[in-house]
C-alpha cells in the first residue's frame, strides 16, 4: 500500500500479484487488488470487484466501507449512502460508518439525516470534541430556536471536554448567539445569555497569546459581545 500511496505502481504490481497468488480467497488480498485498480484510475473495475465480493459475502465488514468511500470519491453520493445504510443494517455499532454516512448526508445537504447519524454516534458514549461540534454544526445549519439552543448546549459540552481550548466551539457559540433572538436566547442575566460574551473574551485572550496580528480583525468581528 505504501508503494501505491507514493504512486510507484510498477513496483507495487508484482507484490499485489504475489499476495493474490498466496491468498486467493482472502478478502484483504482482494481489497488490495481493488486499491491497486483505484490507484491506476480504474475506479469502475474496483467497484465491480467490490460488488462481486459483496454478492458472495453480503455480511462482510470491510468491503462495503471501501465501496462507499470509492463512490463518494467519484461524486456518487447517493450510491455511497445506499451502501452505508445497508451496511449499518447489519453493523449498527460501527461508529466510523455512522460518521461517514453523516458526512455523506452533509455533503448532500440532508442535514436532518446527518443529525440522526451523529446522534447514533453520541449514543455510543462518544464525547470527542470534534463529534460534539459536528453535531452542533448540523443542528445550527438546520436552524430554528429549539435546534439552535440544542446546538449551543453541544458547543458548550465540546468546550467542557476540551478544557476551553476549542476555537471552533467558541465561534459556534458566537454564531448561535447571532441567530437567536433575545427572547429565544434565555432570560436576561442567565448563563445562556452570558455565553457569547464569555466566548468572545476567550477568543480575544487566545488570539492575544497565539496570533496577535489577527487580533484587530477578531475584535472587530466580535465587537457586539465585547
Amino acid at each position: 500500500m505504501a508503494l501505491m500511496e507514493c504512486g510507484n505502481l510498477p513496483a507495487a504490481l508484482p507484490l499485489v500479484k504475489a499476495v493474490l497468488i498466496k491468498f486467493p480467497d482472502s478478502i484483504r488480498a482482494k481489497r488490495l487488488q481493488g486499491l491497486y485498480y483505484t490507484a491506476q484510475g480504474h475506479q469502475d473495475r474496483a467497484k465491480q470487484l467490490y460488488e462481486e465480493i459483496m454478492k458472495d459475502q453480503p455480511h462482510n465488514d470491510i468491503i462495503p466501507k471501501q465501496l462507499a468511500a470509492l463512490h463518494r470519491s467519484t461524486g456518487q453520493l447517493s450510491q455511497a449512502i445506499d451502501v452505508l445504510r445497508t451496511y449499518l443494517d447489519h453493523f449498527m455499532n460501527d461508529k466510523e460508518a455512522w460518521e461517514e454516512l453523516a458526512d455523506c448526508y452533509v455533503e448532500a445537504s440532508m442535514y436532518k439525516q446527518a443529525a440522526f447519524c451523529l446522534e447514533e454516534v453520541l449514543s455510543m458514549g462518544v464525547l470527542a470534541p470534534l463529534t460534539l461540534i459536528r453535531y452542533a454544526d448540523v443542528l445550527a445549519t438546520i436552524g430554528g430556536a429549539a435546534q439552535l439552543r440544542t446546538a449551543r448546549a453541544y458547543y458548550s459540552k465540546a468546550l467542557q471536554v476540551s478544557n476551553g481550548r476549542s476555537v471552533r466551539a467558541l465561534y459556534g457559540l458566537i454564531a448561535v448567539a447571532n441567530h437567536l433572538s433575545d427572547k429565544d436566547a434565555g432570560p436576561a442575566g442567565s448563563a445562556a445569555q452570558e455565553l457569547p460574551k464569555a466566548a468572545a473574551e476567550a477568543l480575544v485572550k487566545m488570539y492575544t497569546a497565539e496570533a496577535p496580528d489577527k487580533l484587530p480583525f477578531v475584535k472587530q468581528a466580535l465587537a457586539r459581545y465585547l
